[in-house]
């Protein structure tokens, strides 16, 4: 038995470094620039849902690196700030690194 190597498994793909972080987000779409629009329940007496966008956006960074970033729009706005969240991951062939993040969804639970 020998050692398992990845470098075996070619280079990194802007696929493959897609794929490797929506699998932590269910809901986004591994294609770039498309938008998976989803209905969530964010409560109050009426149960009030919101449309939310999810977005996929991914960007070379150097030799078999990428940056791809995940957007969820919930296209509200609470006093004239927009709810929007954020993840930013560096993919590596080895690694999926979190970067930059910045998660509004809290601001939600405000609506009522």
């Amino acid at each position: 038995m020998g050692i398992l190597s990845t470098s075996c498994a070619g280079p990194l793909t802007q696929a493959k470094a897609i794929a490797k972080v929506v699998e932590k987000h269910p809901g986004f779409l591994a294609e770039p620039g498309k938008v998976n629009r989803i209905e969530v329940p964010i409560g109050g007496r009426k149960g009030n849902t919101a449309k939310v966008d999810l977005t996929t956006a991914v960007e070379p960074c150097g030799r078999d690196s990428y940056i791809v970033t995940l957007t969820k729009n919930w296209n509200l706005t609470i006093n004239g700030t927009p709810i929007v969240t954020t993840w930013k991951y560096k993919v590596d062939k080895g690694s999926v690194t979190l970067i930059e993040s910045h998660d509004m969804d809290a601001a939600v639970t405000i609506i009522k």
